[in-house]
């Protein structure tokens, strides 16, 4: 899969955050964005996913343009997990994981993927606990969780 920003330009009402910006990001790379605080980085990734309107540019998934995808098909090739993740209702952990199935027609996760998401993520321990009941840190893992499935090869 290759991820492409064409002289992408973000941002919200009138104000512009991320302007001309253009980069290509492969399958198997490993890539950080790093920069201060209310620098653009969370804009440049809602950008990225069509959470947000492209003001210019383009943003493509292996040569298709990311906002002309329906939902379910974009979330079947990108995922994110916001910084503070949360969940409001008292769901057995395994049950939030399955819905990172979503995107697929179905919140059920078979068992040998949510063995491996559960082993990847150390959620084992979780998996019949209330998500409501856990600790910031367990509830990111297992947010993380959530999305693995959906981006799993071997999940559609």
């Amino acid at each position: 899969m290759t991820l492409a920003l064409h002289d992408v330009t973000f941002g919200y009402q009138d104000r512009t955050i991320v302007s001309g910006l253009s980069a290509a990001f492969l399958t198997g790379r490993v890539v950080a964005i790093l920069g201060n605080n209310g620098i653009g980085k969370s804009t440049l990734l809602k950008g990225i996913l069509g959470l947000i309107p492209t003001r210019a540019g383009h943003v493509m998934i292996d040569n298709k343009s990311v906002h002309s995808m329906p939902p379910a098909q974009r979330a079947q090739r990108l995922a994110y997990l916001e910084q503070q993740a949360s969940c409001h209702w008292p769901m057995p952990v395994e049950r939030v994981i399955g819905l990172g199935r979503h995107p697929y027609g179905t919140d059920q996760i078979d068992d040998a993927l949510l063995e491996q998401v559960m082993q990847m993520t150390d959620t084992h321990a979780l998996a019949k606990r209330p998500v409501t009941q856990l600790s910031g840190g367990e509830r990111t893992r297992v947010m993380l969780a959530r999305a693995l499935p959906s981006m799993h090869p071997f999940s559609g």
